[in-house]
């Protein structure tokens, strides 16, 4: 439970689906823990919330109890509302004008969750993760299901549980023991992408993680429509900062002096570019506009040598 509430507490934003405030008073804990040891943190008590915020403490763990809060010690203050049955649930899903609704599917369109606890034998849960999937193509969740150590699943069965949540919800389903479980939480809880990588490699990885991807294309194929889509890794758009007036025009009408001016925007944002892929910590890193463009759009022979030893 440490290691859940200090993922809580890194992720910013949690959905429980139980009743129960077991993960509220483990986060509020951690947190104590942390003020105690350093006052100074930035970092306060957990917001628990029952129905959509749009404002929320700042700084603070946000958990959100989507089928309302009935806390263990009676005194304590629980939800005015508690959803106990699939059809209820349904209902507030389904109404077109339910903000509890919007604000929940948005929350899995645009965020990365890790399921952890859970099971798709829920079908509230599939709502929320179908709908999602159908929002955002492109964003995928992590569903972690509890494999017994005695009695593990065979291969092919989980290699079709694995098939079907990808393709239905957008799923990565990962099958872990107990003990395996609380490794994957302390890889997530890493402080740093070298101490990540360092784990990553313990727990039998045969190397780190690193995938490059270049979106290349001509003007208005949809390249930045397509990096828009896939904010969930680590994307790099066209051009940091506000981009020179000169860099709209023709460039056959430039002068030398407006030509020098583009070209001193032009080049240290690809060298910024280039080391941002070049990072040695792992991840899934898509830029807009490869290098490659330098020589796509020109037109001679002259050209592509003086950009090739300006690229050099």
């Amino acid at each position: 439970m440490k290691g859940l509430a200090s993922l809580v507490c890194k992720s910013g934003f949690a959905v429980t689906l139980n009743f129960d405030d077991i993960v509220d008073q483990a986060v509020t804990a951690h947190v104590e823990g942390i003020l105690t040891a350093a006052p100074d943190t930035a970092i306060a008590n957990p917001e628990i919330i029952y129905y959509p915020k749009v404002e929320t403490r700042k700084h603070a763990p946000v958990i959100y109890h989507i089928n309302g809060s009935l806390p263990r010690d009676q005194p304590r203050r629980s939800s005015a509302k508690v959803v106990l049955t699939e059809d209820a649930f349904a209902d507030v899903m389904l109404s077109p004008n339910s903000y509890n609704a919007e604000y929940v599917v948005n929350q899995f369109a645009v965020r990365t969750f890790v399921l952890l606890g859970l099971s798709l034998n829920d079908n509230s849960l599939k709502n929320i993760l179908r709908s999602s999937a159908k929002r955002n193509p492109a964003n995928h969740h992590f569903l972690v299901l509890h494999e017994k150590d005695n009695e593990p699943r065979s291969a092919g069965v989980r290699s079709d549980i694995f098939d079907v949540n990808l393709h239905v919800y957008n799923l990565i389903t990962i099958f872990l023991t107990t003990a395996q479980h609380k490794e994957l939480i302390d890889l997530l809880n890493s402080s740093s992408a070298a101490q990540f990588d360092e784990l990553l490699l313990a727990m039998g990885a045969q190397s780190t993680i690193h995938r490059k991807y270049y979106i290349v294309g001509s003007v208005a194929s949809g390249k930045s429509s397509t990096v828009d889509a896939l904010r969930c890794f680590t994307t790099f758009e066209e051009f940091s900062g506000r981009v020179p007036k000169e860099m709209y025009q023709d460039d056959t009408s430039l002068t030398p002096d407006e030509q020098k001016i583009v070209d001193d925007y032009l080049f240290p944002r690809l060298i910024e570019k280039n080391r941002n892929m070049m990072r040695p910590s792992s991840g899934v890193r898509i830029m807009d506009r490869a290098f490659l463009d330098l020589f796509a759009f020109s037109k001679n022979g002259d050209k592509v040598e003086s950009n090739e030893k300006l690229l050099n």
